[in-house]
Parts: structure tokens; C-alpha cells; sequence
């Protein structure tokens, strides 16, 4: 299978799973503090899938597999960080706001004045759909790339082992 391939396929599982966990209303429970977590498992798995589909093609280089992961975790990257936002912007955008004022509240017990101010303006920064998508895109591209890279090298020393 190519890599864009396994990779929409993963962007596409990670949906499935965002969807279901908002239908039977588990978000705020499952996700509430790492909210990118099963993206994370789906996407080293595309990695590791699209670097061992190469690995069984014949030749080995450690750049080409680098390639064939960082496809995947490219592609993967790029649709779910549009899905991350169509999601917290129409599809469940209360859930930020709920985020947003428990943060808030576990917050004013330890934080008071400007720094109670400044907390505020930072959580509503981050808990923003753009911002979301923003930190999705660019956290998966370089935990990708990174994944990428190490499965390949780790692929590569266990060939030379054998």
C-alpha cells in the first residue's frame, strides 16, 4: 500500500474514534488530558506499517524508509489537523470551553490577580480551535518525523543483525 495511502487511512481512524467518542459523549472522560493521544498510537503505527511494507520490497536504505514514514505521518498530519479543527469549531465546539473553565477553576485555587489574569488569556489561547489545529499539525509532523526516523534506523540495524 502506498504511504498517503496508510496515511489518510490513519487520519481517517483517528476521526472515527473522535467521532465515536463524541457520540456516546465520553470526550470530555477519555480525551480531557491528552486529547491527542490516540492519534499519536494510530499515527506510529502507519510508520511502522509503511517502513516495514518497504523493508519487504527488496533494497534497504535508511533515508528511503525515513521517507515512506514520513509520508505517512506528513498526510496524517495534514488531514486530521483540518478534521482537529472542523471538529472543535462546529461538530463539538463546547468542549473547549468546558476545558477551559476546569482549568480555570483547578487554577484560582492556586493562582491570584495577574496571575490569575494571565492563566486566563493563555487558556483561551490554546483551548481555540485554530490553535488546536495549529499545534496538531505541527506536534504530528515532528513526532512523526522523529518516529520516522527512529523506526528506520532501528529497521536498518536489526537487517544488519541478521
Amino acid at each position: 500500500m502506498k504511504a498517503w495511502k496508510t496515511g489518510v487511512i490513519c487520519a481517517a481512524s483517528y476521526m472515527a474514534i473522535k467521532l465515536a467518542l463524541f457520540a456516546a459523549n465520553l470526550q470530555h472522560v477519555v480525551l480531557q488530558k491528552f486529547p491527542v493521544a490516540p492519534l499519536l498510537v494510530i499515527t506510529f503505527a502507519g510508520v511502522v506499517y509503511a517502513i516495514l511494507k518497504y523493508k519487504d520490497s527488496g533494497l534497504f536504505s535508511v533515508i528511503e524508509a525515513f521517507k515512506e514514514g514520513a509520508r505517512v505521518a506528513l498526510v496524517t498530519a495534514v488531514i486530521s489537523a483540518g478534521f482537529v479543527y472542523l471538529y472543535y469549531e462546529w461538530i463539538d465546539p463546547d468542549y473547549l470551553e468546558i476545558l477551559s473553565i476546569k482549568r480555570l477553576q483547578e487554577a484560582q485555587e492556586l493562582l491570584q490577580g495577574d496571575e490569575l489574569n494571565n492563566f486566563k488569556k493563555a487558556t483561551e489561547f490554546f483551548n481555540h480551535a485554530g490553535t488546536r489545529a495549529l499545534f496538531t499539525l505541527s506536534g504530528m509532523t515532528i513526532i512523526g518525523l522523529l518516529s520516522s526516523l527512529i523506526v528506520a534506523l532501528i529497521t536498518r540495524y536489526t537487517l544488519i543483525r541478521k
